[in-house]
């Protein structure tokens, strides 16, 4: 099986160990500050998703799970108006697009939570 970036996190999220994020960002892309500084920062968490209702391991920023910081940039007016000023040859249909596929792909990385899992 061909490794890729999604598929080590999707490992990870399942399996742990929860201190590789940072190598698998390395791995794949490069050990630039902003890289290491994400790896650093994010973090692999149990959580309710608030809208399954399911208890999920996935991607977490702070206190922050991603898919719900995407959900509720992705529905926020004032962030797709000044992404529009950004791109302007983007639709507003495409900009929300682009919001919604990212939602999908940080909720697509969540995984159910085995609760023998230690965190």
């Amino acid at each position: 099986m061909e490794r890729n970036f999604l598929a080590d996190t999707i490992s990870v999220i399942e399996k742990g160990p929860l201190d590789t994020i940072k190598d698998i960002i390395a791995y794949y892309f490069s050990e630039t500050e902003d890289n290491m500084r994400l790896g650093n920062n994010l973090s692999i968490s149990s959580y309710k998703n608030p809208y399954t209702k399911r208890n999920v391991r996935g991607l977490k920023l702070g206190d922050i799970d991603l898919p719900n910081m995407s959900y509720i940039i992705e529905n926020d007016e004032t962030v797709l108006q000044d992404v529009s000023k950004l791109f302007p040859s983007l639709s507003k249909e495409q900009i929300e697009d682009y919001f919604r596929l990212v939602t999908l792909i940080f909720s697509s990385l969540e995984k159910e939570a085995d609760d023998k899992k230690r965190l």
